[in-house]
Formats: C-alpha cells, sequence, structure tokens
C-alpha cells in the first residue's frame, strides 16, 4: 500500500520557530501539488505488465497489452466526446489528454485530474448490476468519457489573471480556479452533461437518483454547507456532491437557463483569489448562495414531492423495517428455516454477513470487502462474492464459502473476477457471472470453486449482471443488459444454453426464483420507481408487489410466503419484511423496451501504430513555485516542484532553496515508485535563538538520506504484512556560531549515522467511515538496525518494537494500547525521551523508516531522558464529542467531527539491566478536529495538554496539524 504523509507540524516547542514556519511552508507547498496529483491507490496498476500507447489528434491512451481493441474505441468515444463538449465549455485543453485504460478495479468507476497535466483514468469494469446508480446508458464507455471529459475541461479551463500566473509558472495548482470549488459544482456538471433524457441515459434522469432526492426532500433538503463539505461521512456520503450537483444545475438551468451554467464556469474561470463561490454565484445569478440554495430547496420539493405512479390519496404498499443500519445493507437471502441472512455495511464496523431468524439478528462473519453478494444452499451453505486485493495491484471479486453454524470463511478462488454466483440445487456447483476485460462470460464451477467449463461468452457488449439458480436445476435467470435494450430478466436453459427474456422493465435486476420454481421475483424501475415484480414463468405474466415511495430491491421469498427485500430510506439501505397477506398483485406497467435509445455510433480515427509506454513525456516537472521565509536573522528563497508519471507509478517532489545571509543551500527530493521503493534525501537548517529570543545563537545543519524497498509477504483487506529494507543515513554540523555573544554558545559536537535497516510490519487495524480513528484490530512493527561497516559515528545496532492494540468501546469511541521497547548497543546512538512528537515530525522527511531515536514522553522537555534501553507504555480512550459535518459559506473552512482523547503514559530510559530505575508518568487530555479547507483538503488538528507526574515533569501545552497525504 502506497502512502505519502504531508506531515505532522508540531507547535509545543517555540525555539525554532522560524525554521520549522518554514519547513511547514515547504511541507504547504508540496502537499498542496500532491493533492491534485493524479490519486495513488491502495492497489493500483501493476508496473510490470507491458503497457502501450496509441495516439490520436487531442488524446493519449495508455494500456496494458491485449485491450487494444477497447483503447481505439475509448480513443474514438473521446474525440467524439470533445467534438461535442468544447464549443459548450468554450475551451480547447492545450496539449494532449493523458487516458489510461485500467484494469485493476472491479468497480466500474474513473479519475479525473488537472494537474500536473489532463489526466484520464477509466477502469475497465462495466456496470454489471443497476445498484452502482449506473443503470442507465446505451455505451458505458462513452458515458465514463463524457462525464470525467466533463471534468478536464472545467477543471483546465482558465482566463484572465490566472492565465497570466499560469503561463509564468505553469501548472501549479493555484492557477486553476476551477479546482478551488465544492466538489458538487464539479461532479454534478459532470454528471449533467453525461445525462441525455431523450436517449434515455445518465444519472440524472434515472430513477436511482430520483429516489435518493425524494428520500432527501422527505428527511430535509441538506443545507449548503454541509454539501460543499469533501469528505461527509453522512449518508449518501461520497455521493452527495453528484446528487445535490447535478440536481442543482438542472435547478439552474429550468430556473435561468443552460446558458446560466457556462456562465458559472466562465466567470470563476478567471478567479484570481480562489474560494469566491458566493460571488460568482451572485455575479451570474442575481443572488447569494443562501438565497439562491433557499430557491433551490423549493424546486426540489415541487419536482419530488410526488411519487410517480402513486395516485392522491391511494396508500403505499411497502414492507416493515427489519433492520435499521442504514448505508449500505445488502444482498438478503433466505434460507429453509425460515431465516434470512444479508449483508450489513454500516459504517460503524467491518462489514459483515448478519442472519434474521423470528426477530432475533446475529452475527455470522465479518467479511471486511464490499459490495458483497450472498447465495445460500442447505447443503453447502453461504456463498459470497466480494472483492479482495489480488496479486498486491488489483481489487478483484472472488468466491468464499461460509459456514453459518460458527462463520468460518473458506476461500475458494482466487483472482478469477466472479462477481456473482449461485449454488445448484444440492450444492454440488457453483454458476458464476465472470466479467474480465470487459467481456461477460457464465461458468460453471465445482464445490469447491474450479472451473468445470464456460456455458456462455459475451461476443459484444452484453453484461451479465445477477443470477440464481432454479429448484429444479434446469434453469439459471439472471439480469442481463444489451445493447439497444438495456437491463431484462432473460432465463438460461442449461441444456440448450440458450437464453430466453422474461421480463423487459426499465433497469429490470435482481432475479431470484420463488421456492416453488414457478416464478421469477425481481425489481424494475417500470414507472419510474424501483419496485417488487414477479413474472410467471409459464404464462409470462408480470405483477406488482409494491408501492414504495423511494425504492424496494433484492427479493428473497421465504418458505411461508413473505418476502423480505432492502427498502431505501435517507438513512441508506436497510432489510424489510413484506408478509405474503400484505403484497399486491396488480398488473405491471407495460414495456417492451428499458426506454434506452441507442446513439449512433461513433467513428474511428486515426491512431496511429502501437508504441510501448515511455514515462518520460508525462514525468517531467510541469510547473515551478517561489518559496520565501524570512526572519530577524535569515532570508531564504528557493522553488519547489512535483510530478507524476501517467500510470501513476512514478512519483517525486522536490524543493530547493538558499539561506542568503547565512549563504547556506538546502531542499528536499522525495521519489517513489508504485508502493515497493522510496528515496528521500533532504538538507535542512535549523536557526537558535537565545533564551530571551533577540539574538541568533548558532546554525545547525541536518542532512538525510533514505532509501527503501517494500514487499508485501500478505497483503490483503483483512490484514497485511510488510517487509521493508532500507539505508538511512544523517548528519548534524553546525554551520555557524555566534562568536559575539557573551557567553559564546556551547560548541555542539557534529555526528554522522549511516545504518542499514529491516522492518517487518503486520496491521490488521482498521477504521470505517464513521469513525474517529483506528477501532479494532493491532498493528505490529518490528525494526533491526545496523551500523556495523558503515561510515558514521555509531557502528553498533538498534532494535524496537512498536505496537498499538484497538479495542472498540462503542460504535465510535475506542481504546488505544501503546507499548514501544527499544533495546541499543553502546556503540550505536541512544534513545531520547521527552516532547510532543517523535523526532523528525514537522518535515516531509518525517516519513523516514530507519534512524528514528527521539520519541515523545508527554509532559516532559524534548530529550529529557536518554538511554541506550528505552520503554513507553501507553493507554488512550478516543470518544467522540460532536459530529456536525458544516463548513463555513464564505470561507473554504469546515467541521467534520470533534473527539476527545483521556491518555495516559509512562516511559523511560536506561543503559542496563532490563528495566529502568524509575519510570516516568505523564496524563493529559487533547481535543482533536476532523476538519476541511479549500472544500478537498481534510486534516486534522489538535489542541492538548500534557501534566508529567515524575520529577523534571512540567505542564505542556502542544498543537497538532496532520495532513492525511
Amino acid at each position: 500500500m502506497q502512502h505519502f504523509s504531508c506531515g505532522v507540524f508540531d507547535m509545543g516547542e517555540g525555539i525554532r520557530a522560524v525554521s520549522r514556519w518554514q519547513k511547514l511552508l515547504a511541507a504547504a507547498l508540496l502537499c498542496l501539488a500532491f493533492a491534485y496529483a493524479p490519486a495513488s491507490h491502495a492497489v493500483g496498476v501493476n508496473p510490470w505488465l507491458h503497457w502501450q500507447t496509441l495516439e490520436s489528434a487531442h488524446f493519449r491512451i495508455t494500456f496494458s497489452e491485449g485491450n487494444q481493441a477497447l483503447a481505439r474505441h475509448a480513443l474514438a468515444v473521446a474525440e467524439s466526446t470533445r467534438t461535442n463538449l468544447d464549443p459548450r465549455f468554450d475551451w480547447d485543453p492545450a496539449g494532449k489528454v493523458e487516458l489510461v485504460l485500467s484494469d485493476y478495479m472491479d468497480l466500474p468507476n474513473g479519475l479525473t485530474t488537472s494537474l500536473p497535466y489532463n489526466h484520464i483514468e477509466l477502469f475497465i469494469s462495466p456496470p454489471d448490476r443497476p445498484d452502482y446508480a449506473l443503470e442507465d446508458f446505451d455505451d458505458w464507455l462513452t458515458l465514463l468519457i463524457t462525464h470525467e471529459y466533463t471534468h478536464v475541461l472545467q477543471l483546465d479551463k482558465v482566463s484572465g489573471g490566472p492565465r497570466v500566473l499560469r503561463d509564468i509558472f505553469g501548472r501549479f495548482p493555484l492557477w486553476f480556479p476551477g479546482n478551488f470549488q465544492p466538489s458538487m459544482f464539479l461532479e454534478g456538471l459532470a454528471v449533467y452533461d453525461e445525462t441525455d433524457a431523450k436517449l434515455g441515459v445518465g444519472r440524472g434522469q434515472g430513477a436511482q437518483f430520483a429516489m435518493m432526492m425524494r428520500a432527501e426532500v422527505d428527511h430535509g433538503v441538506r443545507p449548503y454547507d454541509q454539501v460543499a463539505m469533501s469528505g461527509v461521512t453522512k449518508w449518501p456520503a461520497g455521493t452527495i456532491p453528484y446528487l445535490y450537483g447535478v440536481n442543482f444545475y438542472q435547478f439552474v438551468a429550468h430556473k435561468y437557463g443552460e446558458k446560466a451554467i457556462f456562465d458559472l464556469v466562465q466567470n470563476y474561470s478567471h478567479q484570481v483569489i480562489p474560494f469566491l463561490i458566493n460571488m460568482n454565484v451572485d455575479h451570474i445569478l442575481g443572488s447569494n448562495i443562501r438565497d439562491v440554495w433557499s430557491q433551490f430547496g423549493d424546486y426540489l420539493h415541487q419536482r419530488y414531492q410526488a411519487t410517480p405512479g402513486v395516485k392522491t390519496g391511494q396508500p403505499l404498499v411497502e414492507g416493515m423495517h427489519v433492520t435499521h443500519n442504514g448505508y449500505q445493507t445488502r444482498s438478503p437471502v433466505a434460507a429453509d428455516d425460515g431465516s434470512v441472512f444479508f449483508i450489513r455495511s454500516d459504517a460503524y464496523h467491518a462489514p459483515a454477513v448478519m442472519k434474521w431468524k423470528d426477530g432475533v439478528i446475529t452475527h455470522v462473519a465479518d467479511i471486511f470487502g464490499t459490495p458483497a453478494r450472498l447465495d445460500w444452499n442447505a447443503h453447502a451453505g453461504l456463498l459470497l462474492a466480494r472483492p479482495e486485493i489480488c496479486d498486491d495491484y488489483n481489487y478483484y471479486f472472488d468466491l468464499y464459502r461460509i459456514d453459518p453454524a460458527d462463520g468460518d470463511v473458506t476461500r475458494l478462488t482466487h483472482c478469477q473476477r466472479y462477481h456473482n454466483a449461485a449454488w445448484s440445487p444440492d450444492g454440488t456447483r457453483i454458476a458464476a457471472s465472470r466479467l474480465d476485460g470487459a467481456q461477460s462470460s457464465l461458468v460453471m464451477l465445482d464445490a469447491n470453486g474450479n472451473l468445470l467449463n464456460t456455458l456462455w461468452q459475451s461476443d459484444n457488449d452484453t453484461i451479465l449482471g445477477a443470477l440464481d439458480w432454479s429448484p429444479d436445476g434446469n434453469d439459471l435467470v439472471a439480469s442481463l443488459w444489451r445493447h439497444g435494450r438495456g437491463w431484462g430478466i432473460e432465463l438460461f436453459d442449461l441444456q440448450t444454453h440458450r437464453w430466453r427474456v422474461l421480463a423487459l422493465q426499465k433497469d429490470a435486476s435482481e432475479p431470484r426464483f420463488t421456492p416453488d420454481g414457478k416464478s421469477v421475483l425481481f425489481t424494475s424501475a417500470a414507472g419510474e420507481v424501483f419496485n417488487l415484480r414477479r413474472v410467471d414463468l409459464v404464462s409470462g405474466n408480470i405483477v406488482t408487489l409494491t408501492r414504495v415511495r423511494t425504492g424496494a430491491f433484492s427479493p428473497v421469498q421465504t418458505s411461508n410466503g413473505d418476502i423480505f427485500y432492502i427498502g431505501y430510506s435517507a438513512a441508506g439501505f436497510d432489510l424489510h419484511r413484506l408478509p405474503a397477506a400484505a403484497a399486491l398483485a396488480e398488473p405491471s406497467v407495460p414495456e417492451t423496451l428499458s426506454g434506452v435509445v441507442t446513439r449512433a455510433p461513433v467513428k474511428p480515427v486515426d491512431t496511429g501504430s502501437v508504441e510501448d509506454y515511455s514515462p518520460w513525456s508525462s514525468l517531467r516537472p510541469r510547473y515551478w513555485f517561489p518559496e520565501l521565509a524570512a526572519g530577524p536573522d535569515q532570508f531564504l528563497a528557493g522553488v519547489t516542484t512535483s510530478g507524476q508519471d501517467s500510470l501513476g507509478v512514478q512519483s517525486y517532489a522536490a524543493d530547493i532553496y538558499h539561506e542568503f545571509q547565512h549563504n547556506l543551500t538546502g531542499g528536499t527530493l522525495i521519489y517513489n515508485y508504485s508502493d515497493r521503493f522510496q528515496f528521500a534525501m533532504g538538507r535542512g537548517f535549523d536557526f537558535y535563538n537565545t533564551s530571551d529570543n533577540k539574538s541568533l545563537q548558532r546554525v545547525r545543519r541536518n542532512d538525510k538520506l533514505e532509501a527503501t524497498v517494500s514487499y508485501p509477504l500478505l497483503y490483503r483487506l483483512e490484514h497485511a504484512l510488510v517487509v521493508t529494507a532500507g539505508l538511512h543515513r544523517e548528519r548534524d554540523a553546525d554551520v555557524y556560531d555566534n562568536v559575539t555573544l557573551i557567553p559564546p554558545p556551547t560548541v555542539q559536537p557534529d555526528y554522522t549515522e549511516t545504518v542499514a535497516g529491516f522492518r517487518l510490519a503486520w496491521s490488521n487495524a482498521h477504521r470505517w467511515p464513521v469513525s474517529i480513528g483506528l477501532n479494532d484490530g493491532r498493528a505490529v512493527q518490528l525494526i533491526a538496525e545496523t551500523g556495523r561497516n558503515l561510515p558514521g559515528d555509531y557502528p553498533g545496532n538498534a532494535y524496537r518494537l512498536d505496537w498499538h492494540e484497538y479495542l472498540r468501546t462503542g460504535d465510535e469511541s475506542a481504546l488505544t494500547l501503546r507499548y514501544t521497547e527499544g533495546y541499543a548497543t553502546t556503540d550505536a546512538q541512544p534513545y531520547a525521551l521527552g516532547g510532543t512528537s517523535d523526532s523528525g515530525v514537522g518535515t516531509l522527511l518525517q516519513n523516514f523508516v530507519f534512524g528514528q531515536r527521539g520519541f515523545a514522553l508527554r509532559g516532559y522537555p524534548s530529550g529529557q531522558f536518554t538511554g541506550y534501553r528505552m520503554r513507553i507504555e501507553g493507554l488512550a480512550w478516543n470518544v467522540p464529542i460532536l459530529h456536525p459535518e458544516r463548513s463555513f459559506i464564505t470561507v473554504p473552512f469546515g467541521l467534520h467531527q470533534l473527539y476527545g482523547q483521556v491518555f495516559v503514559e509512562r516511559g523511560g530510559a536506561w543503559d542496563q539491566d532490563g528495566a529502568p530505575a524509575r519510570y516516568y508518568g505523564s496524563y493529559g487530555v487533547e481535543v482533536d478536529g476532523d476538519l476541511n479547507a479549500l472544500y478537498l483538503i481534510n486534516f486534522t488538528l489538535g489542541v492538548g495538554v500534557a501534566h508529567g507526574t515524575s520529577p523534571g515533569g512540567e505542564d505542556q501545552v502542544y498543537a497538532r496539524l496532520t495532513l492525511p497525504y
């Protein structure tokens, strides 16, 4: 897993304030660049594949060998999309847009950034079921590219002052006004552009977004100061900017005309001062954002107050809530004894299989990965399809068997990409849908997941979705998307291997046989609302079973005739129960097609010949930015830059500066290759003042260099075991001493340390979406270092154990137990304890794995205790305080949540024997806020008070800023 942290700036010490602020400035500039660079992923493209490129007039596409045909189609779609969208935005991006076809993610998605260049990543995974809210498309790649290229135009568009500055400094984030606005304005416009009501495509006209907004209206339209934030965890969480954004632009088009939408984009593109959203809205729409949002709320109430297909006074027919978890409760299956299994994913706990029986819900097994799909067989137990990390770089679906009696989970397949699966009636075989490289197939497996044969292979762009096996074992029923038709329910004869259409209704999906095998239950959006339907296998008659306001999904019928399904509310998805006697049986809305009209196919474009991928054209720096710092005894000037290749495999950040009063040159360079190799080097200077802070005492130079290679020995969603080896070198030396002082400054010795190190790190610790930190599992690392036969003043060995245990005490609160033990030979550098932060904190180089000797012990001065052995023990309790998720309207700053920490800790450093002569204890409290700035950067600010209870202790007030990049 690649992880880059921009650092923690600890404001607990003041003696080096100027130099620390200088470091913070450098860190902030580089962090800003990384924040807008192409995203790094927990999984990502495999750098060892054979990557190739093709080019058209305005795009360059990179793809792995075997995907050439899809790459040519993507270029044709991209050129056609550009022709349609560029005139609307009145903008033509400079240079070729980088496209990447990546096949490491079994989920439909894409990523776009304008920095350090215009870059779009397209996941080769078409939506294989409508519950992704991507139910309506005529060509999934066209929908995806339209959405992502809209981002390119809105983010890249610039005029006026920012354009002049971009011409001078290059593609530095500050000169891209489009980046500095709430994601609602970005994602909303992209969904608006992907939507075509006449063609019946796009989320802006789909039944799912309409369902979600009806629930929002019923619950209360969210205030703008919440919608404007990124990282909101309240449901629908990450969907909020898409949902509210497209409705907002539709409101603008309805009230002010579509031209006003692109006037908003144009006017914002020349903002020299970013974040002036209110001024932009006021200028174009004639009212401030508060008034416009109020009008928008009235529009939403008028548009969504009625339920399609429900007449005034007509009662709803819906089931009773079985669960109240919300979020992503999914995939119910009925067992023969009347119990119902389902997936709970409530954002507070690990996703888990749960069991309902006679009104009692029990936990069966944690599954960790979502989305997940279940099937049940009385002979074989539960069958689970869920994504898992595969071969370190991929996130693919696989199959698991779960014993419902003891919750034992057995993995059946590895990296096979089986998205849906169903047991045969006797539990000896498995039918599975496979989606690989955008191609669907239907396969037969044995009970252990071994492939027996392929039953059907799509020879076009047909997409196979959810499936079920008939009780008599003769047929499979599945949802299929076919070109020109959309989603439908079809029956597959296991003897003839032929499909037969059962139901053609808008977005029909999630079929399940009834227990008697005479009918199939499914859900569809006929009448513009997802309701439950039943189709008779003999007559073909379809009846509607529910009349809901929002949506009903995933129906299953128990042996007594009751129907369990997933219903929707403003809290998310939950399990519902509809008694057999309460179900409707009215004729369904007659439909023959889903309503999708196919647009004309795109024309092929000239792409030239296939070339092997080269990173150099995209890896070069695209900007420079000045770095300045000044104080009573220093003046510093420098530049910073960063870059990344189009695959996201190689990335770097660098700054170089010169301090003119003392003729000192320093800087930082960090380079990453995938999640395997990191090289970092830096030279910094600390300016020490006298105790009265009136005169400069001395300047000390610190040089650091580290190269590490990491390899995951075990890499799963549930846990990871990673080994790291590296070389670390550090040198400290005074470069200026103010000899005019009386008394003169004490001469500090120079030192050089070079160590080779080895780390073994294990973690099964988790932080779930609605959480105030890690609250499950443990993180343990063992570090061994040696300076033997290496240049330096410390040729000895050092060893360290760090253990953090996280114990849940509530949905959000948790206890953290810490144990750190260090041992060094007497010819190694000793450990030092004290202060409020570990050594290295506050610089971009704090992620160094090796060479760390300074450790925090709150309540005592930095470096108070030294020795060749050390031990720290701690206990902290984290508890929630507030969870407002609100921001200021005129200032891009908001608070996600506020939580507190009560801690006690003790530590000691010594030279001999197995324990210190004395432990030094402390206690304190800390209040932390998860904050949002610039509409998209989330970080944590903590303020704490610590009291040392042993001799040498003191009262400390400290603040800590953590940027999680």
